[in-house]
């Protein structure tokens, strides 16, 4: 992983300064290697993790330049911490985001939040979940109720179950009304179909 490339005897967590001057570097150059990307011909769209002081940097704005008439194709991933450390700084990110065409993605949320926590209110195209099996065991039937109502706040289609990596995630997930999902359970069925010739 990143940390064992670049500072396998340090603890790269234990600094919140440093954790956040490393994560913005690395942002600079995913942003400056993704900028010089052919976006018309690429297959897929693009989703990339950025801090929300990365979006409003000069450096997001010469990326701009490159990817503006693409800004559709392109997902901007933010973590939910960074929201919640400087709520005024996101939603001027999201605006701007949101203006010039692109999607933003709320990352870092898990299923215990959507019992407390509306999503919605972010105003983002899409939230992504993390599965855990722990979640299915003993919810109160009025906190299912609270996650749907979440899930019906941002969207069936705007709710992404990430880490499903089983039968029992996916039918915890549409049970709640979740349409979307990643994990490797996903990339199983998705290679079974393929072999099959059935997608």
């Amino acid at each position: 992983n990143l940390r064992q490339r670049i500072a396998p005897e340090i603890n790269i967590f234990s600094d919140a300064w440093l954790f956040q001057y490393l994560t913005e570097t690395v942002d600079r150059r995913i942003l400056a290697v993704l900028a010089q990307s052919d976006f018309a011909a690429m297959r897929d769209d693009v989703s990339v993790n950025l801090n929300i002081a990365t979006v409003l940097s000069p450096g997001f704005q010469s990326f701009h330049e490159k990817a503006r008439d693409h800004a559709g194709r392109v997902v901007i991933e933010i973590q939910i911490i960074d929201i919640f450390a400087d709520f005024p700084a996101y939603t001027s990110a999201r605006d701007w985001l949101g203006g010039h065409g692109y999607r933003i993605l709320i990352d870092g949320l898990n299923p215990l939040a959507l019992q407390f926590f509306d999503p919605g209110i972010l105003g983002a195209d899409f939230v992504k979940v993390a599965w855990n099996p722990e979640f299915l065991a003993g919810v109160p039937e009025e906190r299912v109720t609270d996650m749907r109502q979440a899930v019906q706040s941002v969207g069936s289609r705007g709710m992404i179950l990430s880490r499903a990596d089983s039968e029992d995630a996916i039918k915890w997930a549409l049970g709640l009304g979740i349409q979307r999902f990643q994990g490797h359970f996903i990339d199983r069925v998705v290679d079974a179909m393929i072999t099959k010739g059935i997608i």
